[in-house]
């Protein structure tokens, strides 16, 4: 994943992030921050990338998701899968997996479980397809090391 462009619209700052084999990217993802609230296109799939610009601006997703979610809305606008309606209940449902999925790293690094143990113990394998055509670079793995870097 390659940072492609960085973009402000007045307090909004856009980072486009793109992956291709070689040439132009074959699939870019957007990640807004507004405020100290990043608004997510999807880089909790994304690798090292999105972490290292998450830390950077000392940003948390659980914390932005929760931050939104104060806010009534039922339309979001998202990179990869727009809802129209009920948006506000697809990010609750989005929180609360991620919130399981985190208590679930916790738990299993607290036990000594090294990374590469960790993601075996709960990688769905639903995801084979999708990483090798972005030869690894979107993968359930990233989000297991995403979600290492949170709660460690």
């Amino acid at each position: 994943m390659n940072l492609v462009k960085k973009s402000t619209f007045g307090e909004v700052e856009a980072i486009r992030l793109g992956f291709g084999p070689i040439g132009p990217p074959l699939m870019s993802v957007f990640l807004y921050v507004v405020d100290g609230l990043v608004i997510d296109t999807g880089q909790h799939n994304m690798q090292k990338v999105v972490v290292e610009l998450l830390k950077a601006k000392k940003l948390d997703q659980i914390a932005s998701l929760k931050k939104i979610l104060e806010f009534d809305f039922e339309v979001l606008f998202c990179a990869h899968n727009p809802c129209l309606e009920n948006g506000r209940s697809r990010l609750k449902h989005k929180l609360q997996f991620l919130e399981d999925l985190y208590g679930s790293i916790h738990r299993l690094i607290q036990k000594g479980f090294p990374e590469r143990e960790v993601i075996k113990k709960l990688d769905p394998k639903n995801d084979r397809l999708i990483r090798w055509v972005t030869m690894g670079n979107v993968s359930f793995a990233n989000m297991i090391r995403s979600g290492i870097n949170a709660v460690t």
